[in-house]
């Protein structure tokens, strides 16, 4: 039941190669679960490409500091995400504490 009410809250795009999913200094809103293709976040001091696919989930530096996103990351092939609203991810932990704990978890080690 509450997985059914955070995916009737999810907006899922789709997304061609190259498009910049999210922008770095902008406000993180939500983090977005990859269905189909790949992202890539660029991070510096060491130089390293993070690539994301199916299954994973990007964008959730900003759902646990409120920070603005550090990078830009860009749809590396053409897929689908289902943007997920942070305020729904922390709902559904105050409304099912161990569901909501078992996501957040896999969001946080994604980070």
């Amino acid at each position: 039941e509450q997985l059914h009410q955070l995916a009737c809250t999810a907006v899922f795009a789709s997304f061609t190669a190259g498009e910049l999913l999210f922008v770095a200094n902008e406000r993180p809103m939500c983090v977005a679960l990859v269905l189909s293709g790949s992202v890539g976040e660029e991070r510096e001091a060491p130089f390293e490409m993070i690539v994301r696919s199916g299954g994973a989930f990007v964008g959730e530096d900003g759902l646990f500091s409120g920070k603005p996103r550090r990078t830009d990351q860009v749809c590396l092939e053409d897929g689908t995400v289902a943007l997920l609203p942070n305020s729904e991810l922390l709902a559904l932990r105050l409304r099912s504490p161990e569901l909501g704990a078992l996501l957040i978890n896999k969001i946080a080690r994604a980070a």
